[in-house]
């Protein structure tokens, strides 16, 4: 990254699909989770209920994003 002199970095290239390619997957991710709205039986360990199928997606894209965001720290380091 290139400093400017408005002391903002620009973005590379590579950066700014990387970021393009990120939005229109959690786009795409949104939309297919907002048309799933029919209620299924989901054994969360503990319990056993019916749940909106949009919650479940949601809560996997969660915990998904969660555990990528903990390994990118990682490999950081």
């Amino acid at each position: 990254m290139s400093a400017t002199g408005q002391g903002r970095l620009e973005r590379t290239r590579s950066e700014r699909l990387r970021l393009a390619a990120s939005l229109a997957i959690g786009a795409i991710a949104v939309l297919f989770a907002a048309l799933n709205l029919d209620y299924v039986r989901v054994n969360w360990v503990v319990t056993t209920t019916d749940t909106p199928l949009i919650v479940v997606i949601a809560v996997c894209l969660l915990v998904g994003a969660g555990i990528g965001w903990v390994l990118a720290r990682r490999r950081a380091r």
